[in-house]
């Protein structure tokens, strides 16, 4: 018999989903996980699922990106391990330029080329990206030489995977391993590759290992790419020379690409590829589409209250990311995960738009998503630039149609 169930989203800050929702007692935020698929293996310990995840009540933020099912939603399936950088990543390998302190396309070692690295403290102290010396027209970029300025602070690695959630650091005295913060029985590993194209960081993968004896491979990596920062018009289009800073103007810089910069690219996130039943080396298989993501989102604003004048540092990014397309089963089992067109509200990204279930190639289950966009104090689809601006992707209904 073929049963459609129609899950309706209301897209206010309350959410009314027939009686299942639920309400944080210590925030009053709303909470609900709606199940799209819950997969074990008698003959194993392998195990995976998927859901949509809802939370809200917190406010909406103004850096606050919607995922891709929509604001306040989000989609649990898979796993990822992303960096928390401080100071240079940590699998970050030198680049040396000319040596000079105004070659700015040099960057130092990370921690973990840097561990035990005898300093020279003839070389100065370490300083950051600086502007010297300060006059209005005349300043210039310079960095500090390489062996002062390696990093000398870790990284964190959060990871979320399979109902676990934690943090690790590299512990690079035992070796290419990690090392958990908090009690767990679990191990990290990670593999490195000096001689990627294009990329500056050296980790490719990490492999955990729970204490069922499952293997969790962490293969497929989402990066980001370096930008220089440079002054630019209100319209954030093309570079401008360094200004003069007059009274009672306004000012705007955000991150361009520099052709001359070697091997922009650092690796910030890693995917779960597979995982691995060690006893009986069943796997489940994650794939995934790339996609790359241009976006300006957020500000910061610094007042010069002596000469009188504002900067306003519009944040970009440019990154290239994973987005979940299929999982497969040993048994026969796949989940695929479809999508829509480009999003209005950040190009390069698409909204889900169905999740379908099949075994040995015959239809179990299809969730279709219906989705739209907040744009202010109503909702509907941006057209102009402006609306574009202001506009988040939200979830309007889930419609699941299944075989019983």
């Amino acid at each position: 018999m073929l049963q459609r169930r129609i899950i309706s989203v209301c897209t206010g800050l309350l959410l009314f989903i027939a009686s299942h929702a639920q309400v944080n007692q210590q925030t009053g935020s709303a909470t609900f996980s709606l199940p799209i698929f819950n997969w074990q293996d008698n003959k194993s310990r392998l195990n995976t699922l998927v859901a949509l995840s809802y939370t809200s009540g917190n406010g909406l933020k103004v850096n606050d990106v919607a995922s891709n099912v929509g604001q306040g939603w989000s989609l649990v399936a898979g796993g990822v391990i992303t960096r928390m950088q401080v100071g240079e990543p940590d699998d970050q390998k030198a680049y040396d330029g000319n040596g000079k302190e105004s070659d700015i396309t040099k960057y130092p070692n990370g921690f973990l080329y840097a561990y035990n690295t005898d300093q020279d403290p003839r070389n100065g102290c370490p300083l950051s990206l600086t502007r010297y010396p300060i006059y209005h027209s005349m300043n210039q970029l310079y960095k500090q030489h390489n062996p002062v300025a390696s990093d000398k602070q870790l990284d964190y690695f959060s990871f979320q995977f399979n109902g676990k959630a934690g943090m690790f650091v590299l512990d690079p005295g035992r070796g290419d391993v990690g090392a958990f913060l908090g009690d767990t029985k679990m191990k990290v590993s990670f593999q490195r590759d000096e001689n990627m194209a294009g990329i500056r960081t050296t980790i490719t993968s990490f492999t955990i290992q729970d204490v069922d004896g499952l293997i969790y491979r962490f293969k497929e990596h989402g990066s980001m790419e370096v930008l220089e920062e440079n002054y630019t018009g209100a319209d954030l289009k093309e570079k401008l020379k360094q200004p003069k800073f007059d009274a009672g103007n306004v000012y705007h810089q955000r991150g361009f690409e520099n052709a001359s910069f070697v091997k922009p690219w650092v690796i910030n996130s890693w995917y779960l590829s597979e995982i691995e039943d060690a006893f009986t080396h069943a796997k489940i298989t994650f794939s995934y589409d790339l996609r790359s993501v241009n976006n300006i989102a957020g500000v910061d604003i610094a007042y010069d209250s002596w000469h009188d004048y504002s900067t306003v540092t519009h944040k970009t990014s440019i990154t290239k990311t994973m987005e979940i397309r299929n999982i497969t089963m040993p048994d026969g089992h796949n989940v695929t995960f479809n999508y829509g067109a480009d999003r209005a509200d950040l190009s390069g990204e698409r909204a889900l738009a169905s999740v379908d279930i099949t075994y040995q190639g015959r239809y179990l289950s299809k969730h279709v998503l219906t989705t739209s966009y907040f744009i202010l104090n109503r909702y509907g689809t941006p057209v102009t630039d402006y609306q574009k601006k202001v506009a988040r992707l939200c979830l309007l209904s889930v419609k699941n149609w299944g075989l019983i």
